[in-house]
């Protein structure tokens, strides 16, 4: 299976996982498909990219961004 192939799957399926969980209300299934999602980001963006100063800090901003969405939520949504 050809490389390209298998990352787009693994992505769609990231996000297939996410939109369940977040229908069904699930909020462990939520943070375990934002914390794979964002290693196969982070994996993705420094083979394309690769880990120059620039591409660090913009990476490491949308990880930050990444922290505070899932923080508003978990907080939203707290048992």
């Amino acid at each position: 299976m050809p490389r390209i192939v298998f990352t787009i799957g693994w992505a769609i399926a990231l996000i297939a996982v996410f939109a369940w969980g977040a229908k069904e209300g699930r909020r462990f299934v939520i943070n375990t498909a934002a914390v794979f999602g964002a290693i196969h980001f982070y994996t993705q963006w420094f083979h394309v990219l690769g880990a120059s100063p620039g591409s660090l800090l913009i990476a490491g901003l949308i990880a930050c961004g990444i922290l505070y969405g899932l923080q508003k939520y978990n907080k939203r949504f707290k048992a």
